[in-house]
């Protein structure tokens, strides 16, 4: 999952309730806005659903005398009368005079439209449902009704907003503690860039160990046991480690098939068997990684450097210096064990796709011939007592 991806503005209205609350309202979905955009209520809701999690809201960057803040207020109200009415705490007492006296005077909703619910007619861009996930939903206070376009707030205080967080405890999610001391008790495993809002994925690791070990230091005030953090703070985090470990698995999997580097070689059609470690001139596998990548640019898979036998699907034939000729045979074989011959491959289908393509572009650059079709892989149910 990419985390970077650009965030909407939509033009919201500002209405002070009380010195310390404002109502935001959001334009509805029948008539384009003031820069031709349109939300369907149903992807509000969604949206809603996410940005309750955290209710941050921040200072935007067209307020320099203010220097950006990540977190002024907490949303405490949701309706919709059919437009989305957002009730505002102010916690920031700057911030409540800038609002009574005219300085703050519009707010802006952030969020990521889903490419696939996006239509554009004209001038009229029609987002039918939002992406609900909660650190790419966001409200902030500007100076006028929306700054669309703008780059995410630069944060330059201590104070982290709620989304960074697994879990943010409900009495700072109500407004109820404001102390920002004891906000930052109140609050559990950050594991989210400020600035960019991407996972660390070395965070989230981190969190999910403490949580499991209840390693959680509670602050006065706070509604939620240690056993409820650590619920749930696990699945929170464990949404993240799903998506990590899919974008690991797609790195290892580029990263795993190994490249010829602009290493020059030959052709050949002689009989094909599986090379040895000594055919490459060692009797143990070598601790230079120079020599290894070498020997391994002669496979089409390797699972890693460590071993000569995590590498996989030869098609170079064996060579003490450079790259061997690459052998027609050695390709129609390997082609072969992906579409099942020889027991099959244990590789996941991505894997086994860019190994396909690795071994047939040999096939048509170096012999002009078209390899066999990778086949899809099929469930065979096997029926006993009967037919």
């Amino acid at each position: 999952m990419d985390d970077t991806r650009d965030r909407v503005r939509l033009p919201l209205e500002l209405r002070a309730s009380s010195p310390d609350e404002v109502v935001v309202r959001a334009s509805n979905d029948r008539v384009p806005d003031s820069y031709g955009t349109i939300i369907e209520v149903e992807g509000l809701y969604e949206w809603v659903e996410a940005y309750r999690e955290h209710r941050t809201v921040n200072l935007e960057h067209d307020l320099p005398q203010f220097g950006g803040r990540p977190q002024v207020g907490i949303a405490v109200g949701f309706d919709f009368d059919p437009q989305l009415v957002v009730r505002v705490r102010l916690l920031d007492d700057e911030v409540k005079r800038a609002v009574t006296d005219g300085r703050i005077a519009g707010a802006s909703l952030e969020f990521v439209p889903d490419p696939r619910y996006t239509e554009q007619d004209g001038k009229v861009i029609r987002y039918r449902r939002l992406i609900p996930m909660p650190e790419l939903t966001g409200l902030a206070l500007t100076e006028r009704p929306s700054v669309p376009g703008a780059n995410l707030l630069e944060v330059r205080t201590a104070m982290m907003p709620n989304w960074a967080y697994a879990v943010v405890d409900p009495a700072v999610l109500e407004g109820r503690v404001t102390d920002p001391a004891q906000i930052e008790r109140l609050r559990w495993f950050p594991h989210h860039d400020v600035k960019t809002r991407r996972v660390d994925p070395a965070a989230v690791r981190r969190a999910l160990d403490q949580a499991a070990k209840r390693e959680i230091e509670i602050g006065d005030g706070a509604t939620l046991s240690a056993d409820q953090i650590a619920a749930r703070a696990m699945a929170h985090l464990e949404r993240h480690l799903v998506h990590i470990r899919a974008e690991e698995e797609l790195e290892l999997m580029l990263r795993s098939v190994p490249g010829h580097g602009g290493m020059r070689y030959d052709k050949s059609e002689r009989p094909w068997s599986r090379p040895t470690l000594q055919d490459f001139g060692h009797d143990a596998w070598p601790a230079d990684v120079a020599e290894r990548r070498r020997i391994a640019a002669h496979f089409a898979w390797a699972d890693d450097l460590e071993a000569f036998g995590s590498l996989r699907f030869p098609h170079h034939e064996p060579s003490k210096t450079g790259l061997g000729p690459v052998n027609k045979n050695a390709l129609v074989t390997g082609i072969a064990v992906l579409n099942g011959a020889r027991g099959g491959t244990n590789l996941s289908r991505e894997a086994r796709a860019a190994v396909y393509r690795h071994l047939a572009g040999h096939l048509r650059r170096d012999f002009g011939e078209e390899p066999a079709p990778l086949k899809r892989r099929v469930l065979v149910v096997v029926k006993f007592g009967g037919s």
